[in-house]
This record gives structure tokens, C-alpha cells and sequence, in this order.
């Protein structure tokens, strides 16, 4: 069970009756997103984040801080994601049957093969569909979006509704709960890890429809708390509280018990609900006002005060009884199970404690246990407990400032990372400082700075992956300064890289040489290397100058070489990019092709139940001393049964010929009559294979999203693009 603070000063002497009424909570009803004072709050408390139970401030709200992985363990294709976020709950009292939680990303990292087009959803869930329990629908949303509601602290809203169970004592229903998420299209070789996301929580809510609290006919709460009243002795300024003489009573009554009156013949007395000792059998138990257990405590209480039998030896003896300006308080209250005729109604032994204090505080204290009973939704008999909480002074700014911060935030190097930090009990205006120092395991060089180190909740931007202590010291002037430090945790993002030159499907001559042109960015304190791979198994490395990777190759021999270059920082983080450029021979031979293949279902997506044959004629060559990349002679024509698709070849482009036995060509035609569409033949010879893609050409050369046949969607790099065997013909390639 989890500590509450408590919502009022509440005591139970004379004045239960629950008419009787002082300061009373308005009902409570969620708001339409979370108050920022209660979301910094969350997001610097240690118990949001210690387990998967979160922080339970009382039976109205809750909150927890939770983190998510994703872990790409794929060499060729890394990627990472982790975020931190805040769940926020919030109960009601006003009729309603349900629980309000929103959820906001306290930081988001991604990068490598998880971008920002990746999405990732959540939802509370009646953990198991427990019976009468509904859930509204998950959110999904990219993590790019996820992002965005982290800069600008947006909130997403979840609902969970209970039904009222008619054959329990107030319609009562207990559900647990649980944070669910889910990636889309995750992959199987992703990692993930969280510290219990996904897992039921600890403990359950509790909906009911009690009927004894007014208007309030129904609520939802978060019922695995110490809910208790507290006393103090003492006001913060070090005056005697409204409440003193109850305070020290009850005090007593949990230090002391075998010497308040009236005593125990064996000598040993254990009064329940101390607070400060809480157990799972010390607790008060709530009873009907004026109800026959309430009724019974009131004259047994009377009984103790004026030493009247069984009391005539020790009860109250006639000169510490009340005197004018006096009450008798009891202690159990007389709302309660355990009160002063527990030993009658429920054969508890005497352990009780009465004493004559001051009227008005006594009645001080008494006038605000109805508002306790309401506030804190405490309901009859054995559906709930409570406690009651002595303390030596009440809480204000007599101590100075009362700072509280995350204890740990992470984010990525080079990127603000988001500072959460409170402030109470603070007179004036306190200056406000905060300071970063890194740890001998920093590389050499690494730094972070602040937007604005002068106010509570920053952000701080490092050069470097690694940890870091932030701290926040506030001096109010009057007091000694506090300070507070979080441990700030920034990742490694390997280097983006781009290539600028070549562009993708330029065309070269064999023995031409090819310059790599390849800018990244990363990071301002990494080093890096380059290494890049040719696709003909050549690899070569370098070192950059000015973040850019500069390296030439001639290719040898005709082909589409799909060329990767990547860049690795000091740190281990790799990123890469490739292109693809076609590398011709007009001495490397030519092809002539005539023949038949079965065109798939789904090739032709104007039309993608059809199946049929594909005629397919093609002859293509340089010419003698031609230098290319045009071919001098050749076309190609292809003729979709049914009439759907009829391809004439209007113009070519290159002729690659690779020393593997397949080829590629590429041009320009008409389809049906109709100018406007370029085409990509490939061709095998042994087996015999062929492969046509045609699109629209609009204003891309190369093939784009306007596919019009493809009959083996595949990969374009001649090694890589697969082909359909021919039913009939062949290809024939000509050296």
C-alpha cells in the first residue's frame, strides 16, 4: 500500500455528525488535462519512477514515469528508440463511474532504420477484461508526432469505465490496470525493454455507488493508499495549531496507551490507526453516523469520562473529568469500528483512550471528519480503512526552499534535453542556478550548456554522449541555498550521412572514375572514419575532412553497382547511405531475346487478378566505335495478353551486360499508343529469365511510385532484381 498526502486537517471528536460541516472539497471531477503543478510534481518524484506502481498522492490522483526501448540489433540496418513519458490519473466523485489518465512523452530518441515515420501506440487497459470494466481506444501516433507532444507538452487522453456490480454492498467493483504499448510492423529482430510497461500494475481502482456522500452518488478511486488524517502540534510558524490539545491526545494514546485512561486491568493497551505504524490489521473502519455501533461508542465514551461502571476504578478520576470550556475526547473516534464499545460489539479488548481537552479544539478538529469521510471516499465497515497521523508541526516555509527534480532524464547528444525540477516554500524571489559536470569516463572535450541556467526547468544540450550531473541550487536569502542534482544520461546518434555525388542511376563508362561525394553530420566531439563498399567487393577506407567523405573508384567491369558508404563516429555508431549507378561496356556484347513468360497476378495493378502470357522481343547493341551510353541499334517490345499492356520501345538510354550472364536496359516508349512511360528490361541467359518494369515517366527518369507492370517486384541492382524463367524462347547474349 502506498502513502497519501492528506487532503485536510481532519479530526473525530465531538461534532461527527455528518452535518456538520467545515472547509469540504469540491467534488472532484477530471480536469480536461493534467495541472502542470501536479505534472512536475510527478515528473520529479522518486516514486513515479521506482517501480511499475507509480506515484499515488491520494485516492484521487496518480501518476507514474515509465521508459520504452526498441533496439534494432540488425549490423546493416542499427536503429534506436527510447522515450520516457508521464501517466497521469485522475478519479472522480461526481457520479461518474470512470477514470481519466492522459499520457505525455517526457523525451523522445530515435535514429538508424526507427524513424520518425515509425508509429507506436498506447492504451490503459482493463488488465484481463476484468468483469464491468471498459477501456477507450488505443492512440497511435508516429514518433516523430511523439515528439512533438514532448516539445510542447501535449497530453493524450485514455477513459476506463466500471459498471456497477448490483450484488456487491455499494455496488463495489475492484479493477487492475495496465499501460499497454504496441510498434507497428515491429520487426523480429528488434530488442525491446521497459520496466514493466505492458504488465499489470500493484494494486487496483475502485468504482462504487455509495449512497451515503450527498450528491455525490458515485466515484472512482485509486483505492491502494494510506488514506489519515493529520494532526500537528504545532503551526508552521511554531504556534500552538487549532488543534493542539486533540493532537496530543491522540499522540499519547499511540506513545503511551497503558497510561491514558481508562486503564487496562492486565496493563497492556494497543489503540489502532497509528499512522506512523501502520499495519494491516491497526486500521480504523468507518460506521453509519448515529448508526447503533456509533451509538454504542458515544455512551461508552460517556461511561470512561465519568468513571461510571466497568470504568468506576479506571476511568477518568473526578478531578482531570471535563470542566466548563471542556470536552471528553475519545480517541478511537466514535465513527468507527474500533471505537470505545468495540469490546462490546465486536469483543475487542479496551483499547481506548478518553480525556478532557478544550472545547473549541476539540470541536475544531471533530467538524472535519465528515469531510475527510467525503473527500477521501471512505466507505462503511470492511470495504476500507483508514489512519490518522500525528505530527510535530504543520508544513510551510519556515524550513526554507523545497526543491525537488527528475532523478534521471535522458536524451541524444547535440539535442535539448528537457530539465524537470519544483519548487516550494519560497519567499520573494530566490535565484535559481543550475550547473553540469561530467565524470572522468566523458571523452576529452565534451560539453553541455543550458538554454537559460536561471530558470527551474531548462534545457540542456550536450556535445557528447555520456552522463552528466546537472544541479539546481535555489537561495532564497534567508536560508541556507539547496541544491538538487539529476542524472542526465545522453546517447550516441550515429552520423547522418547523404551523398551528393554521384545521383542515384547516373551512368559511367568501364574504366571511367567514379568520386564519391558523401557530407554527414553528427555530433560536435566525435571523431569519425569512412569506409566505403563499391559493390564489386572493394571496400576502402578514409578519414574525413570537414565531414565529408571524398573517395573515387574505376569500375572494372559492366553492372548496377548499389555503392554504401558509411561512417562510423568514436563512439560506435555507424550511418550509411547508399546509391546506385550503372556502369556500361559498349564492348561488353549484346543481347537478343525473343520468348514467353506467365505474367503474374499483381503485375499489372490497373488489373491485378490478371494472369496470362507476356510476349516480350528485344535486341539491343552498341554499334561498332560507338562511345555510348545511347545504344546505336535495338528495341524493345512487349505485348500483355488481352490487349492490357502493349510496350514499343521510342528511344534507349544504356546496355549493361555483366559478366555474371544477365543484363539490363534502359529506355524510354509508348504503352497502347501513348508516349510518356519509361521501361527497364533485365534478361538471363542461363536459366533463361526475364524481367519488365514499366512506369510513367511524369518528371522522374527512373522508376517511381507510378508502377504500371512489374512482373517480379524486386530489387533494381542488377545482382539483386530477380526474374521470371521463361515458358517459352530464350535470351541470348552476344560477346
Amino acid at each position: 500500500m502506498r502513502d497519501e498526502q492528506s487532503n485536510a486537517l481532519d479530526a473525530a471528536p465531538e461534532g461527527e455528525g455528518e452535518g456538520d460541516v467545515g472547509i469540504l472539497r469540491e467534488v472532484m471531477h477530471p480536469p480536461a488535462a493534467p495541472d502542470n503543478e501536479f505534472a512536475e510534481e510527478c515528473q520529479t518524484s522518486p516514486a513515479a519512477a521506482a517501480d511499475r506502481m507509480g506515484y499515488i498522492k491520494n485516492r484521487m490522483q496518480w501518476c507514474g514515469t515509465y521508459r520504452i526501448d526498441a533496439v534494432n540489433i540488425d549490423p546493416k540496418r542499427p536503429g534506436f528508440m527510447a522515450m520516457n513519458f508521464v501517466v497521469i490519473g485522475y478519479g472522480r466523485d461526481d457520479g461518474v463511474r470512470d477514470l481519466h489518465f492522459f499520457l505525455r512523452p517526457m523525451s523522445v530518441v530515435f535514429f538508424g532504420s526507427l524513424t520518425a515515420a515509425d508509429s507506436l501506440s498506447f492504451g490503459i487497459d482493463c488488465y484481463h477484461d476484468t468483469p464491468g470494466c471498459s477501456a477507450s481506444d488505443d492512440h497511435r501516433r508516429t514518433l516523430g508526432e511523439w515528439l512533438g507532444h514532448a516539445a510542447t507538452g501535449t497530453w493524450t487522453q485514455f477513459v476506463l469505465s466500471s459498471d456497477a456490480d448490483p450484488d456487491e454492498s455499494d455496488k463495489i467493483r475492484f479493477h487492475p490496470f495496465a499501460i499497454q504499448y504496441q510498434f507497428k510492423n515491429l520487426l523480429p529482430n528488434y530488442v525491446r525493454e521497459d520496466n514493466g510497461v505492458g504488465e499489470p500494475l500493484d494494486y487496483y481502482v475502485r468504482c462504487d455507488s455509495a449512497d451515503y456522500f450527498d450528491n455525490r452518488t458515485a466515484a472512482c478511486i485509486f483505492h491502494d493508499v494510506l488514506p489519515h488524517l493529520i494532526y500537528p502540534v504545532l503551526n508552521a510558524d511554531g504556534s500552538d495549531s487549532p488543534v493542539k490539545e486533540v493532537a496530543q491526545h491522540i499522540q499519547d494514546a499511540f506513545k503511551n496507551p497503558n497510561e491514558t485512561r481508562p486503564y487496562r486491568l492486565d496493563g497492556y493497551k494497543n489503540i489502532p490507526g497509528n499512522y506512523d505504524a501502520a499495519t494491516q490489521t491497526n486500521y480504523l473502519q468507518r460506521v453509519r453516523y448515529q448508526g447503533p455501533e456509533w451509538q454504542e461508542n458515544r455512551a461508552e465514551k460517556d461511561r470512561a469520562c465519568q468513571g461510571e461502571w466497568p470504568y468506576t476504578d479506571t476511568g477518568i478520576p473526578p478531578e482531570e473529568r471535563p470542566t466548563d470550556g471542556q470536552d471528553c475526547d475519545e480517541y478511537p473516534f466514535a465513527s468507527t469500528l474500533q471505537g470505545t464499545a468495540a469490546r462490546r460489539f465486536r469483543l475487542m479488548p479496551v483499547d481506548f483512550s478518553v480525556r478532557a481537552v478544550s472545547a473549541t479544539q476539540n470541536r475544531s478538529a471533530g467538524s472535519q471528519l465528515p469531510n475527510f469521510y467525503r473527500d477521501d471516499r471512505i466507505l462503511y465497515g470492511e470495504n476500507d480503512y483508514f489512519w490518522v497521523q500525528i505530527v510535530p508541526r504543520d508544513a510551510g516555509t519556515a524550513d526554507g526552499p523545497d526543491i525537488s527534480v527528475a532523478s534521471k532524464v535522458e536524451g541524444a547528444e547535440g539535442q535539448p534535453i528537457q530539465l524537470y525540477a519544483t519548487m516550494k516554500n519560497t519567499a520573494g524571489t530566490p535565484s535559481i542556478a543550475w550547473t553540469v559536470e561530467g565524470t572522468d569516463a566523458n571523452d576529452p572535450g565534451a560539453t553541455c550548456s543550458f538554454d537559460n541556467p536561471h530558470i527551474l526547468q531548462p534545457k540542456i544540450t550536450c556535445n557528447d554522449d555520456g552522463v552528466y550531473q546537472a544541479t539546481l541550487t535555489v537561495d532564497d536569502g534567508t536560508h541556507a541555498p539547496v541544491s538538487r542534482s539529476t542524472q542526465v544520461t545522453v546517447h550516441n546518434v550515429p552520423p547522418q550521412v547523404s551523398i551528393t555525388s554521384p545521383t542515384p542511376w547516373q551512368v559511367f563508362r568501364v574504366g571511367t572514375p567514379v568520386q564519391v561525394t558523401a557530407p554527414f553530420t553528427d555530433a560536435a566531439n566525435d571523431t569519425h572514419t569512412c569506409e566505403v563498399s563499391w559493390d564489386d567487393s572493394t571496400t576502402t577506407q578514409s578519414v574525413p575532412t570537414d565531414r565529408v567523405c571524398n573517395q573515387t573508384h574505376t569500375f572494372t567491369s559492366a553492372g548496377m553497382y548499389t555503392i554504401e558508404v558509411a561512417v562510423t563516429d568514436d563512439d560506435g555508431g555507424t550511418g550509411t547511405a547508399e546509391v546506385m549507378v550503372i556502369v556500361y561496356d559498349p564492348k561488353g556484347g549484346f543481347i537478343t531475346e525473343g520468348g514467353v513468360i506467365t505474367s503474374p497476378a499483381g503485375a499489372f495493378p490497373a488489373n491485378p487478378e490478371h494472369i496470362g502470357k507476356l510476349h516480350v522481343q528485344a535486341t539491343v547493341k552498341y554499334l561498332p566505335g560507338e562511345n555510348g551510353p545511347v545504344p546505336g541499334n535495338g528495341r524493345i517490345a512487349a505485348d500483355l495478353e488481352g490487349g492490357e499492356m502493349r510496350l514499343q520501345s521510342t528511344g534507349l538510354e544504356w546496355l549493361v551486360v555483366a559478366p555474371s550472364g544477365k543484363l539490363a536496359a534502359k529506355g524510354v516508349g509508348t504503352v497502347g499508343g501513348q508516349a510518356g512511360f519509361g521501361f527497364l528490361f533485365y534478361g538471363e541467359d542461363d536459366p533463361d529469365g526475364l524481367r519488365l518494369v514499366v512506369w510513367r515517366l511524369g518528371g522522374n527518369t527512373i522508376p517511381n511510385d507510378q508502377i504500371i507492370y512489374d512482373n517480379y517486384p524486386s530489387n533494381y541492382d542488377l545482382d539483386e532484381s530477380s526474374l521470371t524463367t521463361m515458358t517459352s524462347g530464350s535470351v541470348q547474349i552476344h560477346n
